[in-house]
């Protein structure tokens, strides 16, 4: 079962269950997009209108990182450093 937070949408406060490696995907790319997380929601649920805000996010973020994986496989992104 997924953990549960609460976010607010447009002054609407939303119950969002998501399983752990989802809450921090979207930890993540607020981090590298900065964006706070009611915001990266906020355009999550714009972006997906016609499902649940977690069926959105779950895309979104496989979306976000298949992309990024895309575009580092092309060259176009930054490698992280090698250790």
């Amino acid at each position: 079962m997924g953990q549960l937070r609460h976010v607010t949408i447009d002054g609407r406060r939303t119950s969002l269950r998501l399983e752990a490696e989802y809450w921090s995907a979207l930890d993540e790319i607020g981090e590298l997009e900065r964006f706070p997380l009611p915001a990266l929601c906020r355009f999550i649920s714009q972006r997906y209108p016609q499902g649940s805000l977690a069926a959105g996010v779950r895309v979104f973020v496989v979306s976000y990182f298949g992309a990024l994986a895309r575009d580092a496989q092309a060259g176009d992104a930054p490698r992280p450093a090698e250790a």
